[in-house]
């Protein structure tokens, strides 16, 4: 009998790792990027999703209430700076993220770095690959 607990417990803890993994997307970088906080707003952050890179490495912001996508993200940097993020396929059509600048005025859409908080946000951290792009 405590065999057959244990056996249960055991499955029900790797199906329940299993799922939670299931909801974690897998980033694919197709290009290095460079360290900072992409689209962070200025007006409502809490109702936007935002990119911060550590170390080259991505960690996607969502907004409070919402979910991780379970698909494969592509991640780009543009020679201007931008990220951009396709969502599924490199070939999709995909959304930019400008970084947030110190330099940025009060006014502007964008924040500056020293007002980012992930207080509002939760982080879907994924698996991270090198692509080839």
């Amino acid at each position: 009998m405590t065999l057959r607990f244990g056996t249960a417990l055991l499955v029900c803890a790797v199906t329940l790792s299993a799922e939670a993994m299931a909801d974690q997307p897998t980033y694919v970088l197709m290009t290095g990027l460079s360290d900072g906080y992409y689209g962070y707003s200025n007006r409502t952050p809490e109702q936007y999703r935002f990119i911060a890179v550590s170390n080259g490495v991505p960690t996607l912001y969502m907004p409070a209430g919402s979910a991780c996508s379970s698909n494969t993200l592509y991640f780009k940097q543009s020679e201007r700076g931008d990220i951009w993020v396709h969502e599924g396929s490199p070939n999709r059509m995909g959304s930019p993220y400008s970084q947030n600048k110190a330099s940025l005025r009060a006014d502007a859409l964008l924040a500056r770095p020293d007002k980012v908080t992930t207080a509002n946000h939760f982080a879907c951290q994924g698996a991270v690959q090198r692509g080839d792009g």
